[in-house]
C-alpha cells in the first residue's frame, strides 16, 4: 500500500510539471500578451512587455496650453535608464520636446535596421502618437496615429545584457483624444528579428 502511495504521489508531481511545461514559453517562440486598456487624459497605461515586474513602456496623455491654443498630446516612452525604445521620425516636433512615432503596417519587418527617415529613439525621448489643438472650441487632431486602427508601434527593450524587437498594436478610437492599447510580442530570441503582428 505505502508503495502505491508514493508511486501515485510521483505521478501527480509528473502530472503537475507537465502541465507547467505546457504553460510556459517553448524556446523561439513569439511571447505574446492581450492588454485591451485605453490611454487617455489622467488614464495612463503601463506596459510590462517581458512581464518582470518592471514598466517597460509608458502610456499617456498630457495637457498644454499656449496663447494660440490648449493642447493634449498622446505620448508613449521608455522607462527612464532601461535602454528600451522606440522607432520615431528623425525630425523633432513641437520645439525639440519629442520625436513622431512610426506606424508599422502588419508584417512589416522589426530589426536593429530602421526604415528611412526613421530611428530609434534616445532612452530620454518622448514620441508622439496623436496631438489634438482646440481652435475657436474646435479639436484638430493631427500625428501618425490619426484614426489609426490596428497599428504597429515597433520597440526594443532590453532582459539582461540581450536586445529583443517586438511590436505593440495601437488604435485610435476615432474622433477623441483616446489610443486603445490592444495587445503586444516579442521574441525572446535576443537581437533576432519580429513581423508586425506576428504572434
Amino acid at each position: 500500500m505505502k508503495k502505491q502511495s508514493i508511486y501515485i504521489a510521483i505521478l501527480g508531481v509528473l502530472s503537475l510539471q507537465a502541465c507547467k511545461k505546457d504553460r510556459e514559453t517553448k524556446p523561439g517562440t513569439i511571447v505574446y500578451k492581450t492588454v485591451n486598456a485605453t490611454m487617455e487624459y489622467n488614464h495612463p497605461v503601463l506596459v510590462d512587455i517581458d512581464n518582470n515586474g518592471d514598466t517597460d513602456f509608458h502610456f499617456f496623455a498630457v495637457k498644454g496650453e499656449d496663447e494660440e491654443a490648449e493642447r493634449t498630446y498622446l505620448t508613449v516612452y521608455s522607462e527612464i535608464g532601461s535602454g528600451n525604445k522606440i522607432v520615431v521620425r528623425n525630425e523633432a516636433v513641437e520645439d525639440d520636446w519629442g520625436f513622431w512615432a512610426k506606424s508599422f503596417d502588419k508584417d512589416t519587418e522589426i530589426s536593429a535596421t530602421t526604415p528611412n527617415e526613421y530611428k530609434w529613439n534616445s532612452n530620454l525621448t518622448t514620441a508622439f502618437l496623436l496631438i489634438t489643438e482646440m481652435v475657436n472650441d474646435e479639436p484638430d487632431r493631427f500625428g501618425p496615429w490619426l484614426d489609426k486602427q490596428n497599428g504597429y508601434l515597433a520597440v526594443q527593450f532590453r532582459k539582461g545584457d540581450n536586445t529583443h524587437f517586438g511590436w505593440i498594436r495601437l488604435s485610435h478610437i476615432n474622433g477623441t483624444d483616446k489610443i486603445k492599447i490592444e495587445d503586444y510580442a516579442y521574441n525572446p530570441v535576443a537581437g533576432q528579428a519580429i513581423r508586425a503582428g506576428q504572434k
